[in-house]
């Protein structure tokens, strides 16, 4: 059984159990009395920026699009598809692969226990074939020529593109037509040997559980495997601090362009809870400079260059980061000129500071309300290696002194690029 140790944050009131499993796996049940839903996710630190490891001393590079592909193919079993299972026990099953992380999950109302064996279960067991395999090339195929022709997806990759020169980051995670015209059964079980090893994964519980029902569960689904013959030597390539160009425009049919304005953070040495920190100081960054109550958002809205899509987010990892304005726009070169100009000349008060710190610390609470939303937070900041139950603490460090500072790094014009999608080539 597990040896769970618990952890209650005083101040939210909320408590999180955690142990390792003997196989390597680490387990997190997070109780929440009184909520119909429960929520579980199993996942694996590997994403599509992983295309590169060492195995023994040979380097191998991954097909572009393998983690993705592998997500698919898991779901297959040979008496039929898993979907078909969790359907059965009630339960509402889905999967995701990102840059960082691939990872599996259901909510149900009831039937919870039987449906978290069946997660457990599924992932630990790979069925590949070269019919299959096959086929799913196809279909996968289509899903990537669809996404060549959304808006929305095309503005964001492009975006990356300009951004980085060497980072994986910058690739498709569904990778190419022809990327994926490379993966066959072999590569698939290799990957799936060194990157869903259990140690390498994590199993996220949230709801009004029973924890050692979870216990017994957990224990009595999850296969012993013997340990990796080398720790997981991922190959990142290095990347310039510079951007590789810093306009992109391509021809779709939208009725009002999409832009996508990118700041790339080169401050890329930080780990832990100084990469939360990070994180913190440009979500209150974001929020007090580009929400709608800021003076930014107010003179592009008035102008007529905005409307209610615009929005700003930040992604970081040990790898990369960056930051993002997204939304649509009769002039998004207009917008990245006032944007530019305001960013440099704009002063930040201790009265807006406050005003955003409270709405980021308010974003993080709200989080708690929702049993999925625990887990897929929870879970990808783990994978990022961040305990974001830190979140307080790291919090109640950040100083508007430090946000002040992390302005001219994180949304650094000159590392800025601008990505748009138009009915009309400019």
């Amino acid at each position: 059984m597990i040896d769970f140790t618990e952890r209650t944050d005083t101040l939210l009131e909320e408590t999180r159990y955690f142990g390792v499993h003997e196989s390597g796996v680490q387990v997190y049940v997070v109780p929440k009395k009184g909520y119909q839903k429960c929520h579980a996710m199993f996942a694996t630190r590997y994403g599509s920026l992983e295309s590169e490891f060492m195995k023994g001393d040979q380097k191998v590079r991954i097909p572009d699009g393998t983690a993705h592909f592998l997500e698919h193919k898991l779901f297959e079993e040979p008496d039929g598809n898993v979907f078909d299972k969790f359907s059965v026990l009630g339960a509402s099953a889905n999967a995701f692969t990102n840059f960082t992380a691939t990872a599996y999950h259901f909510s149900a109302t009831s039937n919870f226990y039987e449906s978290l064996a069946t997660l457990i279960k599924f992932v630990q067991n790979p069925y590949f074939t070269k019919e299959s395999i096959d086929k799913e090339q196809g279909i996968i195929g289509q899903e990537i020529k669809m996404y060549d022709d959304d808006p929305n997806w095309r503005v964001y990759f492009n975006v990356l593109g300009c951004l980085y020169n060497d980072c994986y980051v910058k690739y498709d995670i569904a990778g190419t037509v022809e990327s994926i015209s490379e993966i066959d059964k072999d590569i698939l079980y290799d990957i799936y040997s060194v990157f869903y090893h259990p140690s390498n994964m994590v199993l996220y519980i949230v709801g009004d559980i029973d924890l050692e029902k979870v216990n017994t569960v957990v224990c009595g689904s999850l296969k012993q495997a013997e340990p990796l013959s080398e720790p997981i030597q991922r190959l990142y390539p290095a990347e310039a601090e510079h951007i590789a160009k810093d306009y992109v425009c391509q021809k779709l049919d939208v009725a009002v362009p999409l832009f996508t304005l990118a700041f790339k953070d080169t401050d890329t040495a930080l780990r832990g809870d100084a990469l939360l920190k990070k994180e913190i100081e440009m979500k209150i960054l974001l929020e007090l400079l580009f929400s709608k109550s800021s003076a930014i958002y107010k003179t592009l809205y008035e102008k007529g260059l905005i409307n209610d899509s615009f929005g700003a987010d930040y992604e970081c990892h040990e790898e990369y980061a960056f930051a993002c304005l997204v939304g649509e726009s009769k002039d998004p070169h207009a917008v990245r000129d006032i944007v530019w100009d305001m960013l440099q000349s704009q002063e930040i008060t201790e009265e807006e500071y406050e005003r955003a710190r409270k709405v980021v610390w308010g974003n993080y609470v709200r989080l708690f309300n929702s049993t999925e939303a625990i887990g897929y937070s929870f879970v990808l900041h783990h994978l990022t290696g961040i305990d974001y139950f830190n979140f307080r603490q790291v919090y109640d460090a950040v100083t508007l002194s430090d946000v002040r500072a992390r302005k001219a790094g994180g949304l650094d014009v000159k590392k800025s690029a601008l990505s748009v999608v138009s009915g009309e080539q400019a």
